[in-house]
């Protein structure tokens, strides 16, 4: 499954086409409106579009869709956005020649469509991601989290000038200057990916004995984890439902717990599997070379530490594989239970006192 952003849930397909005739209509005749309510009425409109989309791509998340139906979405999301940047850079002239509201909107839309159609909205790719050298890896946890502050910031823009804008000619227009949800949520799914894509490169390391890339995993998760767990003391406290944070501590401290019980019986039998193969082999060319019965104790020691290791893989994954689909499932409940939007009665302007 592809966790992407902008995850929420909402039935829209009824209304899409009657918005696109709407804005269509309504900036046909480049009107010049009366007054700046006026022009705020329809442009409302189109943050109500752009929400309805949003929400309807994002039901494919929240209720853990098949990726093929996610990928439609995205598709379809994008082609909207880009519609309606067409829509209004062809009729919407502003109120007074005042463009800053369509502008501003326009850069989100584009920011929203760049940032679908690149990999950095991809939080699945986890196998190609891991066949990576940590340093690569490093560099692409940093630019992904780099594009993902400066889409955000299209946001706030976005928000800034609706502010500024109502300001300016008096409006109460409304605007949001706490957290979005979307980017919490973003960010949320950073971790978990960032710690995925690391066992995964772990894992591989282990399937083919190469203990230096053990320890280099080992060393990179540990940081991953402890940075992960201190974002989430940030994010405490920003909405009312933690079930999503409180599952990325669960997930973090885990990991720390996998550093400190597998990761040790790992190297340790892998160690002692390279020498006892050494010794082996020497026992073929010559069978005096060591004493039955203290060859017989290097058997013993092989295959105590073989079950030991074998039994803790087999624990650890059991227990990881739980997590990770409490994880899932906890994010589609925490998008489904957070994020709404009424498309009926949604006011762009915000009610007098």
């Amino acid at each position: 499954m592809k966790l992407k952003l902008f995850l929420v849930d909402l039935n829209f397909q009824k209304l899409a086409l009657t918005f696109v005739l709407f804005f269509q209509i309504t900036f046909s005749n480049s009107q010049n409106y009366r007054n700046a309510v006026a022009y705020v009425n329809d442009f409302g409109r189109n943050e109500t579009f752009i929400n309805a989309s949003m929400m309807e791509y994002s039901k494919t998340i929240a209720l853990i869709s098949p990726e093929n139906r996610v990928n439609k979405s995205s598709t379809e999301l994008v082609d909207k956005l880009v519609k309606l940047n067409e829509v209004l850079a062809t009729h919407d002239k502003g109120f007074k020649n005042d463009t800053r509201l369509r502008d501003a909107m326009m850069e989100l839309n584009t920011a929203v469509s760049v940032f679908m159609t690149s990999e950095t909205s991809d939080f699945n790719d986890y196998k190609s991601q891991s066949l990576l050298s940590i340093e690569d890896i490093t560099e692409n946890f940093r630019l992904k989290e780099l594009d993902i502050e400066k889409l955000y910031q299209k946001f706030r823009n976005y928000e800034m000038v609706k502010k500024e804008f109502g300001e300016q000619y008096n409006i109460p227009i409304k605007f949001y200057s706490g957290l979005n949800i979307y980017e919490y949520n973003t960010y949320q799914n950073l971790i978990f990916y960032k710690i995925n894509v690391l066992d995964e490169k772990l894992m591989f390391a282990i399937t083919n004995r190469d203990i230096p890339n053990i320890q280099i995993c080992k060393n990179k998760i540990v940081e991953i984890c402890n940075e992960s767990l201190q974002k989430t003391k940030l994010y405490r406290d920003q909405f009312i439902d933690e079930t999503l944070n409180s599952a990325n501590i669960l997930f973090s401290n885990f990991f720390l717990y996998q550093d400190i019980t597998l990761l040790p019986i790992t190297i340790n039998f892998f160690q002692f599997s390279e020498q006892f193969q050494i010794l082996k082999c020497k026992m073929v060319v010559d069978n005096s070379f060591i004493p039955a019965d203290d060859y017989n104790k290097q058997v013993r020691t092989y295959n105590s530490l073989k079950n030991n290791f074998y039994d803790t893989l087999y624990e650890v994954n059991t227990k990881k594989n739980t997590l990770i689909n409490n994880w899932v499932t906890t994010n589609s409940s925490f998008l489904k239970n957070n994020c709404s939007f009424d498309i009926t009665n949604y006011k762009f302007l915000a009610e007098e006192e």
